[in-house]
């Protein structure tokens, strides 16, 4: 045997053995009796024949070239399908993640009298409380007075600290009108449900 034929005869091998792997890998397989009926690592599996523990194997089945073939092609056309259905399905996931994500927020409302005229019945009580939206434009008249007194006392003075005093107060006294402002909220959302009580309705996130 030359060069070329041992080449040849080695090449053939490892064709054979990668379409026995394919062949395995695509479950086109059939069983392969262990020859003295005895637990191997080649023979690990087991079933029973004629109530007979019997070992065996998987090993490829005996295919033709035209067989073979023909298994491929069908396996990657099979391939090419499941990969567009994932890619299917992968876009119906990221439409998910990206559509509309909505909740539920409490709209208050009066209960509707029998004596009430019709615009009556159609207030709507927010559950905010107007005390608590005055205290918030104080807040910002007052944050605008610092800022203005800030700048005049320091053209006036060559010291920075009577500046970061008047700074410092007005912030101080604009977190506590909105602290009040927003217990005030508070207790006026909970006094209407209390009184009227509430039903939700649908938003877009």
């Amino acid at each position: 045997m030359n060069k070329v034929e041992q080449y040849i005869e080695k090449q053939n091998k490892i064709i054979l053995e990668n379409r026995k792997k394919t062949l395995i890998a695509l479950d086109l397989t059939e069983k392969e009796y262990s020859p003295d009926n005895r637990e191997s690592w080649q023979y690990p599996k087991y079933d029973y024949v004629n109530g007979e523990k019997r070992y065996y194997k998987e090993v490829a089945i005996q295919v033709t070239d035209e067989e073979y073939t023909l298994i491929l092609s069908k396996a990657k056309q099979v391939e090419e399908i499941e990969a567009k259905e994932e890619q299917e399905r992968q876009k119906e996931r990221n439409k998910t993640s990206h559509s509309i994500i909505k909740k539920w927020i409490p709209v208050f409302e009066k209960p509707k009298s029998e004596w009430s005229s019709l615009s009556e019945d159609e207030k709507v009580d927010n559950g905010r409380s107007k005390i608590a939206s005055i205290l918030r434009v104080v807040a910002w008249i007052i944050g605008i007075v610092a800022v203005i007194s800030g700048v005049v006392i320091a053209f006036g003075t060559e010291s920075i600290f009577p500046v970061l005093i008047t700074f410092g107060v007005g912030v101080m006294e604009i977190l506590t009108f909105y602290a009040l402002a927003a217990i005030l909220d508070y207790l006026s959302e909970l006094t209407s449900i209390a009184r009227n009580g509430y039903k939700y309705t649908e938003t877009n996130k």
